[in-house]
């Protein structure tokens, strides 16, 4: 880009490059090229510094921009050979296609210079994008002719005293953006002229001024347009309340009006409006919402005194209204003047619904059968029951449209088409495709990633099998029976969960018998300890997990149990003791594992979702064979087909991320319990809350806290970096029933309210019935699980308290207030498939929550700040052990507990700690 920015006593040519940034001052250039240059730039009276690229001559021939902006606060004569300047550039400039020419004369006024010749200049070389700001004390100008003819032009913006003097002749067949500001209309004619020949137009931007009179009627009819916003501020009395605002595009979707004008306003043939953002005085007889007429489905946001003066007919086709926000008197004003609109199906003002919802109770509202029957979905014998959250069926339909205004159909839609969702970080999200059947079309990037994904499973089936019948041996001849996986955050915590909840599945635990899988995470050497506890190297398989290989905690716990490996076998047994799931073959190799051990997975697959990918499918088809993960594989598919299949209304994920959505965003509930009545699953919730890290709020909770869930939508800001002005993830936490009954229900029953998950199973993995107690083992189990919600529920008045008999002082300790929401799921037994497919649920939950939230649900930059700092404590702990360096660079506090732990001075040891442990 060649930039130039004129001051009082300089002119400066920078180029901007973004591989290096390269300025030579003028004494370095050749002679010509020198001259050639200064012909064109201001001498007189000014000091001329020209910074300028070695590589002048072929950057002037090839940028692709010419952009110029005057930041200067004093006018000379002088100023027009500025202009000078930038015709000469133009004329020089020789690439055949000028993406962008930019110019903004925000101070200086340049007399007796043809803008129409320069603009002329531009067009010829196949203009995109024209930016031309003149300054408030410039003269009206007029553009060229040609301009209005450019079939190149995609992007245009005009400031000030640009006079929009359209010929008949007008045809900009490409232009999709048009922002006009304060411009000067030569007449109405010009107007519906331009917006008529511009047969792409998406964008239209305007704001006018006191200066833009000839404009009586502002008409907007643009086939094409999909967004409008419209700015006049200037107050006109009654008796200049002559103009007016005609709008009739039938694909608009997004609208914003804020006129204080007084003007008139005709809105209709708009049936595709969701969303507009309407800030308007209006006179008694001229009502903007009246004009509203065509749209059935409508999210305003309301801003001062709109349309106080409304009467209910003026809605007569309105079908869905949301509204937010607004200050309460008001929303309870048009409330009232609601009512008595019989057509109006869904009204969604928050606090107004809220409020209904808070005085409602749930004994209320599970005393009726056809709303309870109505909030039961099944699918594949998997019954989810969410009658007992505090919502109604009018609740449910108004998250519906919250998830139909928030553009859930078209998200997820790009989520299995491959497109690049997680923005951050540009890239896709295809966790969908590591268990998709092998003839699915699945694609990233324009290529189908499906057989990608099964190449690696058969790797891996055929690795695996090799491992189980004892044809891979270790470096002893022994067969490798024990496994550990090394691995952190997902590539920990999915895995573990599988594997915990298959141990007692009876079709697993068959196919494992004789082996061992044990997972190290946490680089406290008490965990190494523990891993290699009781374990032989010769029998012992590493499997080391790191996309990158080289995640730090990962890679230091993979170099331990290297040293074990090879102080009791020796160095080449790594090659068969120590195999990768990693991309990084270089790195691979380098720590001494064959590349052909390596087993890949994707940078479309975020750690948090990757427990079907190698990360999960290897540990555990080396446990428990090929063909039991391919059951938890197929079990997650399903889930899938039913995710991107299934109306919204009947959709299990949707439905529980819109319930959580209303949890958290409406009814402010900041976390969540998850209560699997199942032992099998007791390392379900802390991999569920990986995915909702904990968001803007936090509360302080003495409970194990979770991962799936609160790494990915614990955001503050939205998709696109703003603050967000509702809270958004949960605190997730958990532990198995009845083991939670005697921690923490005492909260969530007579505490802080915590919606609650309740997930329990038909039939045991591990059925027990003695003879002579009432019922089985699981029997009892379930009781609890079925008794739980209707306490949270129903709780329990002074009155039933009284009747009962209870003594006067206990009653208020014995009360419960109940209205605590849950809900049940209820899985017909916990096989593999079954297992799969409870944790595609969840993940395609938090998917929905972060779609209809507005943030990324893919990437997890919170952990990094945490990483960078821990690296400057590295570096002291190393300095202070081997140098005897006092900490510095940190403060008081930090110093003080760092000087603590120092005080005792441990030396290194290469003693494994494996050998040393108490264990042994």
């Amino acid at each position: 880009m060649i930039y130039a920015t004129e001051k009082t006593q300089e002119v400066i040519i920078s180029q901007s490059v973004r591989e290096r940034n390269c300025e030579d001052r003028i004494s370095a250039l050749p002679d010509d090229l020198l001259v050639k240059i200064l012909l064109f730039v201001p001498t007189k009276n000014i000091v001329t510094t020209v910074i300028l690229s070695k590589r002048w001559r072929t950057i002037w021939t090839e940028v692709p921009r010419l952009e110029y902006e005057d930041i200067v606060s004093n006018i000379n004569s002088e100023q027009k050979s500025v202009w000078w300047f930038l015709e000469k550039s133009l004329q020089l400039h020789k690439a055949p296609i000028l993406e962008s020419l930019c110019i903004q004369l925000k101070e200086i006024c340049p007399t007796n210079v043809d803008v129409a010749k320069l603009v002329a200049q531009a067009v010829d070389r196949s203009l995109r994008r024209l930016l031309f700001h003149l300054s408030w004390l410039a003269k009206p100008t007029s553009m060229p002719n040609r301009l209005y003819t450019c079939e190149t032009l995609t992007e245009m913006e005009l400031f000030n005293k640009i006079i929009l003097d359209v010929p008949p002749s007008v045809c900009l067949p490409s232009l999709a953006k048009l922002f006009l500001f304060c411009v000067v209309y030569k007449d109405d004619v010009s107007l519906v002229r331009l917006l008529s020949n511009c047969p792409v137009l998406r964008i239209l931007l305007v704001i006018r001024s006191e200066e833009d009179g000839n404009v009586k009627k502002y008409t907007v009819k643009v086939p094409s347009l999909e967004e409008f916003t419209y700015l006049y501020k200037r107050p006109l009395s009654l008796a200049e309340n002559t103009r007016s605002l005609v709008l009739d595009c039938p694909a608009l979707t997004k609208l914003s009006i804020n006129d204080h004008s007084g003007d008139s306003c005709s809105i209709g043939n708009m049936p595709s409006i969701v969303r507009a953002e309407l800030s308007t005085f209006c006179y008694p007889d001229k009502k903007i919402l009246r004009h509203i007429s065509s749209a059935t489905s409508l999210s305003l946001t309301l801003t001062e005194e709109l349309v106080v003066m409304c009467r209910p007919d003026n809605f007569s086709q309105l079908v869905d209204l949301t509204i937010t926000p607004c200050d309460s008197g008001w929303l309870e004003q048009l409330m009232l003047m609601l009512k008595s609109n019989n057509e109006l199906q869904s009204l969604t003002i928050k606090s107004g619904h809220v409020e209904d919802i808070n005085k409602t109770h749930l004994r209320d509202l599970m005393s009726d059968a056809h709303r309870c029957e109505s909030m039961m979905l099944e699918f594949e014998g998997l019954l989810l029951d969410y009658s007992r959250q505090r919502a109604t069926v009018e609740t449910m339909d108004k998250l519906l449209n919250l998830a139909k205004a928030a553009q859930l159909p078209e998200k997820i839609s790009r989520m299995f088409n491959g497109e690049h969702i997680n923005s951050t970080e540009n890239r896709s999200v295809l966790h969908v495709a590591l268990r998709a059947p092998k003839d699915a079309v699945i694609k990233a990037d324009g290529k189908n990633v499906v057989p990608e994904v099964w190449n690696v499973l058969d790797k891996i089936k055929d690795f695996s099998e090799k491992i189980r019948s004892g044809s891979w041996v270790g470096a002893t001849g022994k067969p490798l029976k024990d496994v550990i996986a090394i691995g952190i955050g997902g590539s920990f915590l999915g895995p573990l969960f599988v594997h915990t909840a298959l141990q007692t599945d009876p079709e697993a635990a068959e196919c494992a018998k004789g082996r061992q899988l044990r997972f190290l995470a946490n680089i406290d050497p008490v965990d190494v300890a523990r891993n290699i506890n009781g374990l032989n190297p010769e029998t012992t398989l590493v499997v080391v997990v790191s996309k990158t290989f080289t995640t730090a905690e990962t890679m230091l716990n993979a170099r331990t149990l290297r040293n074990w490996i090879t102080t009791a076998l020796g160095a080449p047994a790594v090659a068969k003791h120590m195999v990768a799931v990693s991309t990084n073959l270089a790195l691979v190799e380098k720590f001494g594992i064959d590349p052909n051990n390596a087993f890949a997975f994707w940078d479309w697959v975020g750690g948090r979702y990757s427990v079907c990918s190698a990360v999960g499918v290897l540990p555990l088809s080396l446990q428990y064979g090929f063909s039991v993960v391919e059951k938890f594989l197929k079990g997650a598919s399903s889930i899938d087909q039913h995710f991107q299949s299934t109306p919204f209304e009947k959709n299990i994920p949707v439905i529980l991320a819109l319930l959580s959505v209303w949890n958290v965003s409406f009814l402010g509930y900041p976390a969540r319990a998850i209560l699997p009545y199942s032992q099998a699953l007791e390392k379900f919730a802390p991999h569920i809350q990986q995915a909702c890290e904990l968001s803007t709020f936090m509360y302080l909770c003495n409970i194990q806290l979770a991962y799936v869930s609160m790494e990915s939508n614990g955001k503050g800001v939205s998709i696109d970096g703003l603050p967000l002005p509702f809270e958004t993830g949960e605190i997730d936490f958990g532990e198995p029933g009845t083991n939670g009954q005697h921690s923490f229900y005492q909260l969530i029953h007579q505490g802080r309210v915590i919606p609650c998950d309740f997930i329990g199973t038909v039939k045991s993995q591990q059925p027990v019935y003695l003879e002579g107690e009432v019922v089985s083992n699981h029997d009892e189990l379930m009781s609890n699980f079925f008794a739980q919600p209707d306490a949270l529920a129903y709780g329990k008045t002074p009155e039933q308290l009284q009747k009962e008999n209870v003594s006067e002082n206990l009653i208020p300790h014995k009360t419960f207030s109940g209205n605590r929401p849950s809900l049940s799921l209820l899985l017909p037994e916990l096989s593999a498939y079954n297992v799969g497919q409870l944790l595609a649920i969840y993940e395609h939950r938090v998917a929905v929550q972060g779609f209809v939230w507005g943030i990324n649900s893919f990437d997890q930059w919170g952990v990094e700040l945490g990483k960078v700092l821990a690296t400057q404590v590295r570096k002291q702990l190393h300095s202070s052990r081997t140098q005897g360096a006092a900490p510095e660079g940190f403060n008081y506090s930090t110093t003080t507990l760092l000087k603590r732990y120092l005080e005792v001075n441990i030396a290194f040891s290469v003693v494994f700690i494996g050998f040393s442990s108490p264990y042994d």
